[in-house]
């Protein structure tokens, strides 16, 4: 009975691990990665798996499709093709697309628009953040604003035979209000927004018909690619629950000289920071840590403008480190932790110990320093701090610890 409970409880710890650390981004093949076949001519977006172009019928202008840009082309590799020279946002692949391009002749616009299913319909009344990210082609003839992303149940089609209509019908849940001129860096597109329940594909695109968005000449002599057209590069696309929780991992024992992974499997989506020591250590969702003393690791998690923390601690077998929520021979400890400035720092001083405290940014620049007002060995603080990581020393009669601070909102 005790062995069936213990596999029991075993099964549930691992399993609200799987939970913390599961994927996370709803779009499939969210950087282009993943291909089914090399591509050897311009608008094989479908050799992206999972990617197609928007219509559902065939025409002069290949289809309305996007170009795809794989390293593993010789002639279509992302930095060498006739049109781009440029590094994708993330790995080794990503799209090129006309976003935009106006006929005067026939006074019509052209679009490319691009679409996936995702891993799953979202959820009604949820809080999403949609983001990817754009970077101008330098042979571009127009600069353009009004970028954006569609989500819908996957009824949306041009339904014609040719580009020339833009798909000014709907609203964009994702969406740049900014012409986006820059030919030399990726620009990210982010937006938050709430579910009907019914979204299950994001299209790529500009939605807006050419009276109601700006296109500004960019290129106006070397234009030879997209026939003349707003040209760029897309890269990174995701959508992630705004609701989702930082996930640093669980503390970890590991010997001298090995290495422990923290935090969730990498993906496209949740822009991150982690902390240890006072210095930034990575900026990946999750990483391999090679700790070579006993570490506490800061998780800071950013999405759609959202900041949550998570914490884990790393201890060296054959080292006395004890994980800072309670640490040193007086149990210092700082609870709740993470907290909005009010919280209590618990030790097992006497009421007349002389205690201070120093709060310092993560940088190392002392913010504030002042004696603890122990009541029974608990003291309980009310600081005016923003939104951050920040370093607690505990000065005590008889030994110093130091301690993570993390403020939210």
């Amino acid at each position: 009975m005790v062995m069936k409970r213990l596999i029991i409880i075993m099964f549930c710890l691992c399993a609200y691990q799987f939970r913390c650390a599961a994927q996370i981004n709803l779009v499939p093949n969210s950087s282009f990665e993943i291909l089914d076949t090399c591509p050897f001519i311009q608008n094989q977006i479908y050799f992206a798996h999972g990617w197609n172009s928007l219509d559902s019928t065939t025409d002069w202008h290949g289809n309305c499709k996007a170009d795809y840009y794989n390293t593993c082309s010789n002639n279509l590799s992302p930095t060498n093709n006739a049109c781009s020279h440029i590094q994708p946002k993330t790995g080794n692949a990503d799209i090129a697309t006309s976003l935009y391009t106006f006929y005067s002749p026939l006074n019509t616009d052209g679009r490319d628009y691009t679409r996936i299913k995702l891993h799953a319909t979202l959820i009604i009344n949820k809080s999403y953040c949609g983001k990817f990210y754009v970077h101008l082609l330098p042979n571009s003839y127009y600069a353009i604003n009004k970028i954006g992303a569609y989500l819908d149940d996957g009824q949306l089609d041009t339904n014609n035979n040719s580009c020339l209509t833009p798909l000014d019908f709907v609203n964009a849940q994702i969406i740049d209000n900014n012409v986006l001129s820059d030919s030399s860096n990726w620009a990210k597109i982010e937006s938050a927004f709430v579910a009907n329940g019914t979204e299950s594909f994001i299209t790529l695109g500009c939605f807006k018909n050419h009276f109601n968005m700006q296109a500004v000449p960019f290129n106006t002599i070397n234009n030879f690619c997209f026939d003349g057209g707003a040209a760029y590069l897309m890269d990174d696309v995701s959508i992630i629950d705004i609701s989702t929780p930082a996930f640093a991992g669980t503390d970890a024992l590991i010997t001298n000289g090995d290495s422990v992974y923290l935090g969730r499997p990498n993906e496209i989506g949740p822009e991150c920071r982690w902390w240890a020591n006072g210095a930034v250590v990575d900026s990946n969702l999750g990483f391999w840590a090679k700790p070579t003393q006993p570490t506490q690791y800061v998780l800071e998690q950013k999405i759609c403008g959202n900041v949550k923390y998570d914490t884990v601690f790393v201890n060296i077998s054959g080292h006395d480190g004890i994980a800072p929520s309670l640490s040193g021979r007086h149990g210092v400890g700082l609870i709740p932790n993470p907290n909005k400035g009010n919280f209590t720092i618990k030790t097992s001083y006497e009421n007349t110990d002389n205690v201070t405290y120093e709060i310092y940014t993560i940088d190392g620049k002392l913010l504030c320093n002042d004696k603890l007002k122990l009541n029974e060995g608990i003291a309980n603080l009310n600081l005016n701090l923003a939104v951050g990581i920040y370093n607690v020393k505990i000065i005590g009669t008889s030994e110093i610890t130091n301690h993570k601070l993390i403020i939210t909102k």
